[in-house]
């Protein structure tokens, strides 16, 4: 018979807490548990934005979406040095996310087109905001022109 204990999180036999699938990402431990293929994608997903891309979009859409000052704000935070890599790579997902221009939702649809962008951004937002400064959204909003106000 075997002694050994369901692990916590996922009630399976056969590996505790540190090692199960279904445990929760932790942003913070992932540069510290030495999991070298996690940093490298990390790496790769900020350094391979499309600055271009997001801008272009910014423009675009700066007076018709209300989450665009968020977005701003989250990319400045993204190339913040002090910014930990989980959360620039978490970050640079979710605006690579909202400059594809297919996605889940087609933005090109009515009202509906941009729904899940906002999602996809607020619920990044959610994770990341201790990290977003007031330096990165007066950035943001210099760059909006909402500091002329």
């Amino acid at each position: 018979m075997s002694t050994t204990t369901a692990c916590p999180i996922c009630r399976r036999r056969g590996h505790g807490a540190a090692a199960c699938p279904d445990a929760p990402l932790d942003l913070q431990a992932l540069p510290t548990l030495g999991n070298v293929r996690a940093r490298r994608q990390a790496e790769e997903t900020v350094r391979t934005f499309d600055q271009k891309g997001f801008w272009k979009k910014v423009g675009r859409l700066a007076k018709i979406l209300p989450f665009i000052r968020t977005a701003v704000a989250m990319f400045y935070c993204m190339i913040d040095g002090a910014t930990p890599l989980p959360v620039k790579a978490a970050v640079a997902g979710a605006l690579a996310y909202f400059v594809m221009p297919l996605d889940l939702i087609p933005d090109f649809l009515p009202i509906v087109g941009y729904g899940d962008d906002a999602g996809v951004v607020t619920a990044t937002y959610a994770l990341v905001r201790s990290y977003v400064s007031a330096e990165h959204y007066a950035r943001a909003d210099h760059k909006l022109g909402l500091d002329k106000w």
